[in-house]
């Protein structure tokens, strides 16, 4: 009696959870809460993330995740390109998963350019040097990508205004 009315609702999680761009929020096992828009590129190799992490100090991260594993430390340069424009290229921080961009003017930028998207290309390089291109589609529309950097206070198109890291007291000396 129960089943159609079941089956229902787990396949439009099932839908919801596969839906690109929209906004899904998680808590992690230490508290810490995050909320996050991604799409998987065509050929459902990787993933493009756009992620708010709510800690002490807010951090809203642009991410690649790919199946092919990155290089093990430092920084590759990754390049964006939006609707067939000029490519942004910048160095990413590389971390256990795959690459991230965390700066909060190169977020920004990238931030605002998957937003009004219709379609993106990424390219980097593997562990082996060879070539790592894919292509994502963009948003239906800005909505949650403004939702993910809103819940870290962030507002789409604007750098992060944050306050000045306070300077350290000099030691008295004796």
């Amino acid at each position: 009696m129960y089943a159609p009315a079941f089956t229902a609702l787990l396949l439009q999680a099932a839908a919801q959870a596969a839906a690109p761009w929209a906004a899904v929020e998680r808590t992690a096992p230490g508290g810490t809460r995050s909320i996050a828009a991604s799409a998987y590129s065509a050929d459902g190799s990787a993933r493009l993330v756009v992620r708010c992490d709510r800690v002490s100090t807010p951090v809203v991260s642009i991410q690649f995740i790919p199946r092919e594993q990155t290089r093990r430390f430092g920084v590759q340069p990754v390049s964006l390109q939006f609707d067939g424009g000029t490519p942004l290229v910048d160095n990413w921080e590389v971390m256990d998963v795959g690459l991230i961009e965390r700066e909060d003017a190169a977020m920004t930028t990238l931030a605002n350019g998957i937003a009004h998207a219709r379609a993106i290309r990424l390219h980097s390089v593997a562990s082996d040097d060879t070539a790592v291109d894919h292509a994502f589609p963009g948003p239906a529309s800005d909505a949650p990508i403004r939702q993910v950097l809103a819940a870290c206070g962030f507002t789409l198109g604007q750098v992060p205004q944050r306050a000045p890291v306070p300077a350290a007291t000099p030691s008295p000396t004796p």
